[in-house]
Order: C-alpha cells, then structure tokens, then sequence
C-alpha cells in the first residue's frame, strides 16, 4: 500500500497568519506519507522571510524534492513541489495556458519508482479564474498518456465544474462523497466546499480516500490536506 498527501499549504501561513513550516511538516508527518504535494511554495519570497520552501520540507520531512517553479516576481519563485521517500526518476514542470495578465500556472509531472511498480505524478493548482481551468485539465490530461498515474492538487473548482467533470470522464475520483462524507477542504476552519482531489487512472485501487482533519489541520493552513491510500497492483 502506498500513501499520499496532497496539501495547498498557504505559503506556510495558518489562519493565525503565523508562518510555521514546522507545524506544516507535523501535519505531514501525522499522515506518514510515501508521497507528498505541496501546492503554494515560495523560494526566496520577502513575503515569507526568503525562505526556501523546497529545501527545508527536504530537511523537516526527510524527503527528496522535486520543485515546479511556476511563477517569478519580487526576486523570488513561487510553484507546487513532490517529495518522497521513494526513488524518484523523472521530473518534468510544464506551463498551463493562463488568461492575459494572469498568475502562471503549472503542473509538475514526476514518475516515482514504487515496490509495485512506477507511477507518474502529477501535482498541480489550477487558475482562481473560472475561464483557463476546463483548459488546463484538458492539457494535463494530454500528458497523462501511457503511464499508471496519479493527479492530485487544488482544483479552485466544485465537483459539477467542467474541469473536474473532464478529469473524471478520464480517470477516476479517489472519493465517492456521502451525506455524512463530503470531502470539503475549504475553508480549513469551517470547510464547506472540496476544491482539492486526487485522481488516478483506472488500473490504480484505492484503498482511503478523505481529508485530514485534526485541531492542527484546521489552522495551519486555509485548506486542510487530503490522503489517499492505494494499490498499483490492482486487476481492473
């Protein structure tokens, strides 16, 4: 069985607006992750102390790092990032198609050599705009060819939206939300929407599939983080 945690992290910064990296990485720990995507890295930002994200989740969490640099301004860099535990083989960051004037957007594809097998990685956080987003979900699907894999990320979108409706038309949702389950992740304190998903073509079995939610989680940052459990060694 192998674990995940896909985290839009906030820039580190909780709802106390504290940046505590630490208190990110205990979360993270509590989940004992193989794989983790973080969304929301700053490297060399004036905002968060020119700290560097990557290096110090490399150093909190006893992982390799693959970085997705996405976005330049105020000296510094800003992205999504992949650690694990694992061997990692591949990494490739490629741009999504954003509106004029935009923040850039991208989607880190990764592939992680697993003891049942590799597995393509992609870790992404999709455009605040309603416009790009059906857009972007077609271009990450497109690189999504060959290869048992996994997208998981913050969507800024509702399940009925058409860039989530478009992921599922090709892979399929980890969750199957209840009445009693929903699977909000939004706002961390008092969720009410699921905004963050994971995806996974269909040769994958999932095993859990739910957001994280513990008096931690609900102020470290704005979104809560999402775990998967699953197998690659599924017959489907």
């Amino acid at each position: 069985m192998i674990r995940l945690v896909t985290y839009n992290i906030h820039r580190g910064v909780g709802l106390d607006d504290r940046l505590d990296l630490e208190r990110i990485a205990g979360v993270l720990r509590a989940a004992r992750p193989d794989i983790v995507c973080l969304q929301e890295m700053d490297v060399a930002q004036p905002r968060t102390r020119e700290l560097d994200f990557p290096a110090r989740f490399t150093e909190l969490l006893q992982m390799q790092c693959a970085f997705g640099d996405n976005y330049h301004f105020d000296g510094g860099q800003y992205g999504n990032a992949t650690l694990t535990h694992l061997p990692m083989e591949f990494v490739e960051n490629f741009p999504l198609t954003v509106q004029e004037d935009a923040e850039p957007r991208g989607c880190l594809h990764v592939r992680i050599q697993t003891s049942q097998g590799a597995l393509a990685v992609f870790n992404t956080h999709l455009s605040y705009n309603d416009s790009p987003r059906l857009l972007q979900a077609q271009e990450i699907t497109a690189h999504m060819v060959g290869e048992r894999s996994l997208l998981a990320g913050d969507m800024n979108d509702l399940d009925s939206a058409p860039a989530i409706q478009h992921f599922k038309s090709v892979l399929q949702d980890s969750f199957r939300p209840t009445p009693i389950s929903p699977g909000h992740t939004f706002p961390s304190d008092a969720p009410e929407r699921r905004i963050d998903y994971v995806f996974t073509s269909r040769d994958i079995r999932i095993r859990r599939s739910e957001p994280l939610d513990s008096p931690t989680a609900r102020i470290a940052s704005d979104h809560l983080p999402w775990l998967v459990e699953f197998d690659l060694d599924a017959q489907v």
